[in-house]
């Protein structure tokens, strides 16, 4: 028996990442996957003649003697295609909700199942940030709010020097995810609110001394962060 790890890095927008295994006669492999594409995702299992591709445990489509069915899940419908000339699945318009297992099956000629577990990630937007200055009796703190629109797999930080202050992670779709700061007023300081997945991060920077003073003149800058992950 044979393990295979394989890693490959492709394109831009969504962010697809595509674990699988694969079982035959003689082989197991197991393939990570990461894969920036712009909008769809052939699977590299070719059905040649008859053979099924399933999510989450039920069929969307089937070939049968070179003939394809893929409108039989309204999820995928229009969106879900078979080549017959490569044998290949392709799924198209690519969406956060079609992250989740797949399994793609060969059942005559090359006979081969593997299995891809599928994330697709949205790019992240910047995040906004608000102030409301005078938020203790003595006038000596200050109060802030980063707020972003809730994705799957967001994480927002709070951020002075590189050291984080503050994180909370996104529970919810298409909700608000806030995550509130409050410091003692400085002199002049910078603090950064940073929103990331794993495709993508953006960040507002704030000039705290300004929102304290001149919250209704908020001097915010946006700019992308850029995070280097290291596999050892």
């Amino acid at each position: 028996m044979v393990t295979l790890n394989v890693v490959v890095v492709v394109v831009v927008g969504l962010m697809l990442n595509v674990s699988c295994s694969c079982s035959c006669s003689s082989f197991l492999i197991h393939v990570s996957t990461v894969v920036f594409m712009l909008n769809s995702l052939t699977f590299p299992t070719r059905v040649p003649l008859t053979g099924t591709i399933q999510y989450e445990g039920r069929n969307i489509g089937l070939v049968l003697n070179k003939n394809s069915d893929t409108e039989t899940d309204e999820k995928f419908k229009n969106r879900l295609h078979w080549d017959n000339q490569t044998g290949l699945f392709t799924l198209s318009d690519l969406r956060t909700e079609d992250s989740g297992g797949y399994t793609v099956e060969s059942s005559k000629e090359s006979k081969i199942k593997q299995e891809y577990q599928l994330e697709v990630y949205k790019n992240v937007p910047a995040p906004q940030v608000t102030s409301s200055s005078n938020s203790s009796s003595d006038n000596t703190l200050c109060s802030f709010l980063c707020s972003v629109i809730s994705e799957r797999g967001l994480v927002l930080f709070w951020y002075k020097d590189n050291f984080i202050l503050n994180r909370t992670g996104s529970s919810s779709l298409n909700a608000i995810l806030h995550l509130p700061l409050e410091i003692e007023k400085p002199e002049n300081e910078n603090f950064t609110c940073v929103v990331s997945n794993p495709v993508s991060n953006k960040t507002t920077t704030a000039n705290i001394t300004t929102l304290c003073h001149h919250s209704s003149g908020i001097k915010i800058q946006h700019k992308i962060l850029h995070i280097y992950t290291l596999i050892i």
